[in-house]
């Protein structure tokens, strides 16, 4: 067991951090705790955000979990607002850009094979032509 103490620099805070455009076409799991109406941000600000693990399934890392992501994007907030204590797949994607601003970060559906990739993620279920032997990715 790794113990810390309270003087200890977080790795949270200074490690690597979550970042939806890192993902951009890759599936993501999603599974929102929180809606958050007013988050406080370093510039004084308020914004809504909703608080999520978020587990890739595809990319560099497969299986990697985030903990406690804050996701501030005003596209993707709806699609897990109403989903906290569920389990949300969706590719990460962009909507259409409105005149003078960028277009906003979405979660697309997921497919048959999005689901079964995810699975496979999630629960160790081999790939199709592998047995459990094979080395899942």
């Amino acid at each position: 067991m790794d113990f810390t103490t309270p003087g200890t620099p977080s790795a949270k805070k200074d490690g690597p951090h979550f970042n939806l455009r890192d993902y951009d076409g890759k599936l993501l799991l999603f599974q929102p705790s929180k809606y958050l109406a007013e988050v406080k941000l370093k510039d004084g600000s308020v914004a809504p955000a909703v608080a999520t693990t978020v587990t890739e399934l595809e990319g560099a890392t497969p299986g990697k979990i985030w903990d406690d992501v804050l996701v501030f994007s005003k596209g993707i907030i709806p699609q897990l607002r109403d989903q906290i204590g569920l389990n949300v797949l969706g590719r990460v994607g962009q909507g259409e850009a409105q005149p003078g601003k960028s277009a906003p970060w979405r979660l697309r559906d997921a497919t048959q094979a999005d689901i079964a990739t995810a699975l496979r993620v999630t629960e160790g279920t081999p790939a199709p032509g592998t047995t459990a032997d094979d080395p899942p990715f």
